[in-house]
């Protein structure tokens, strides 16, 4: 499904401090459990990419990290050359986890044996962008399109800034998405006649400054959606108080393709001087009941929590 834009990732986010945890846990009404371990994200392969699309995946990883625009990329030059600070290294492992993420395969591991064949030890100072461009092209085109994988009880996946339970009961539901920033989760009944979209991704949102001045960041967001969904109907939103980080709530409802259609959703603020916020969505299309659908975004939104736990390492 496509995401709004408005909820735009950003390419940097601060690691929320240790000592703030269970603050900003208690934000989304949980307990700090610091022993728990969330899963690692699973590479999920996009499906039905072309050559071209491998190759700007990547060159959008780099420009992003070097500040160069693609159409400016030598791709006879090393990430290095490109970069041109000492923090080349640091941003050249970050390029390498986006690139797993976007495209489904491990994209360090991949790099490192073009290096090798090369007879190098590093890849951002002496492997050619020419290279790893069709290096990538060559191991997205290896792999192959699968279904989205089903969803285990009791799994966290773990990304930069939050942690989100699986939603509960599993039945039906599928992992979608999976990557530093963004975790989704869809779900389609036997008979198709109920959908629904379970969604998690860093946004970035104006400074807070006062409850009013958010509320109304809300509502135009909560708007946006609506616009581009059809519906001319005015979002119910509120503030959901009692954590340190601002937060609130919005709910639309409306029809599509005769059937109800709700989005119910819960913005919080990382840090209220940060221009970082977590959104969670829970879209359901279907003969649900409203209460119903209700009760189970509120228990996904339960299972959001700011903060990125202990992370262990999943199968890719």
């Amino acid at each position: 499904m496509n995401h709004p834009p408005e909820l735009h990732c950003l390419n940097t986010a601060a690691r929320a401090a240790g000592a703030a945890l269970p603050l900003l846990f208690a934000a989304l009404g949980l307990a700090y459990q610091p022993a728990a371990a969330a899963t690692e994200c699973p590479y999920l392969r996009p499906p039905h990419l072309t050559e071209a699309q491998v190759q700007q995946t990547v060159l959008a990883q780099i420009e992003a990290a070097t500040g160069r625009p693609a159409d400016k990329i030598d791709p006879a030059r090393t990430f290095q050359e490109l970069d041109g600070t000492d923090n080349a290294p640091i941003k050249f492992v970050n390029v390498e986890s986006e690139v797993s993420y976007a495209l489904g395969f491990d994209a360090a591991a991949v790099f490192y044996k073009v290096a090798q064949a090369q007879g190098k030890t590093q890849i951002f100072d002496s492997v050619p962008i020419a290279d790893l461009l069709s290096t990538s092209v060559r191991a997205y085109l290896a792999g192959h399109d699968s279904p989205a994988p089903p969803v285990s009880a009791g799994v966290t996946y773990g990304a930069l800034n939050f942690h989100v339970n699986v939603p509960d009961p599993v039945a039906h539901w599928t992992l979608a998405k999976c990557n530093l920033r963004n975790v989704a989760f869809d779900y389609a009944s036997d008979d198709r006649a109920t959908e629904m979209h379970a969604i998690v991704q860093e946004a970035g949102l104006p400074v807070y400054t006062t409850a009013d001045a958010f509320l109304a960041t809300i509502k135009t967001l909560a708007g946006k959606m609506a616009q581009a969904n059809g519906n001319g109907r005015e979002a119910r939103v509120q503030l959901d108080e009692g954590g340190p980080t601002p937060c609130a709530r919005f709910e639309l409802d409306d029809t599509r393709h005769g059937l109800p259609y709700v989005t119910a959703g819960r913005v919080c603020y990382v840090a209220r001087d940060k221009p970082l916020g977590v959104v969670a969505l829970y879209l359901t299309l279907g003969k649900l009941p409203l209460q119903q659908s209700r009760l189970s975004a509120n228990a996904f939104f339960q299972g959001v929590a700011l903060g990125r736990q202990h992370v262990r390492d999943a199968t890719h």
